[in-house]
């Protein structure tokens, strides 16, 4: 079924599915669109850094503590994007009742055993 927390079209079909009030899906709609611009931002930062990598390699004589700090760098900003999607599930389980949660997960099976969020996304 895959409804998840993700897609615009998905929202609706998880209202349908959930029973979801006009106030929980206006505000799990609220709570998709801050993460989506969110992550917009946070995806675009990592590609930046990235480019930096990129740069700072082509040299004959590579820096190696620069490019140590910048993957240290690129690695804390990809965990600190995994954990703004989790917070992002955990909000929106929170507006969900504990008969939604049951049949969400019961939809969506690759969510248990993951505290509820879903870290598929690619990097």
């Amino acid at each position: 079924m895959g409804h998840g927390f993700g897609r615009h079209g998905n929202l609706l079909a998880l209202k349908q599915s959930l029973d979801l009030s006009d106030d929980q899906f206006n505000s799990i709609y609220s709570i998709h669109l801050e993460a989506r611009k969110d992550t917009i931002k946070r995806v675009a930062d990592i590609k930046i850094e990235k480019l930096e990598l990129r740069d700072m390699l082509r040299v004959p004589k590579v820096n190696m503590s620069a490019v140590k700090e910048k993957l240290n760098k690129i690695a804390k900003m990809k965990t600190e994007l995994k954990l703004a999607r989790i917070e992002k599930h955990e909000k929106v389980k929170s507006l969900l009742t504990e008969e939604q949660l049951e049949k969400f997960f019961k939809m969506n099976p690759r969510f248990m055993g993951r505290g509820g969020s879903h870290m598929e996304d690619s990097d």
